[in-house]
């Protein structure tokens, strides 16, 4: 009898098992690098956005309190009442609270991580804006010890000039050396009108 051509010829397609324990070890090293290369761009993606948020919110806190010194503020005021900066004395005052043209008091206030300014009217009624959103980031003094607002008036024929400075660092969980690393600091002196 002839060889039937109905004949079906097996033949089996398979990995060896050498071959897959050579890409089952080359997953298990090519892995955890790409899981850390992975990790390392989103933390730097994240302090990207901190950074962002920092400087978003420092930018609208500085510039809403120059327009308001150049546009609002007549006189400044120690904790005590006295007058700061009426004559030339060269020397640096720290301004407890501003006065403006209409003898309304405004505060500059640095409380609990946040940034805010606070009118007391004549009328009788009080105002507070928010410059900054501490769920976001935390306003700090600059350095122990020097003040959020000072003055000074070098000569009598001059503008007093006032200072305001604090730093800005993002809110939320992270070490003091990322926060440090984040940190930003927040000057502008202002030649304010005192007539």
């Amino acid at each position: 009898m002839a060889p039937s051509k109905n004949k079906k010829s097996f033949s089996c397609h398979a990995f060896t098992l050498i071959e897959v324990v050579v890409v089952v070890s080359t997953l298990a090293v090519a892995l955890p690098i790409v899981t850390l290369i992975l990790f390392a761009i989103l933390r730097q993606q994240l302090a990207v956005t901190r950074m962002s948020e920092v400087k978003k919110q420092g930018d609208q806190a500085i510039t809403f309190i120059q327009t308001m010194l150049e546009q609002e503020v007549r006189a400044m005021y120690a904790a005590d009442g006295s007058q700061l900066c009426e004559n030339a004395s060269g020397s640096i005052a720290t301004v407890d609270y501003f006065m403006d043209a209409d003898g309304n008091k405004i505060h500059l206030i640095l409380d609990q991580n946040n940034l805010s300014v606070r009118r007391e009217l004549v009328s009788g009624a009080d105002s507070n804006d928010m410059l900054t959103d501490n769920a976001k980031v935390f306003v700090e003094p600059v350095s122990v010890g020097i003040p959020l607002a000072q003055c000074v008036r070098s000569r009598s024929f001059a503008r007093p000039i006032i200072g305001v400075q604090f730093s800005i660092v993002p809110a939320g969980t992270m070490s003091n050396d990322e926060r440090e690393g984040l940190r930003m600091h927040f000057f502008t002196k202002i030649a304010i009108n005192t007539l």
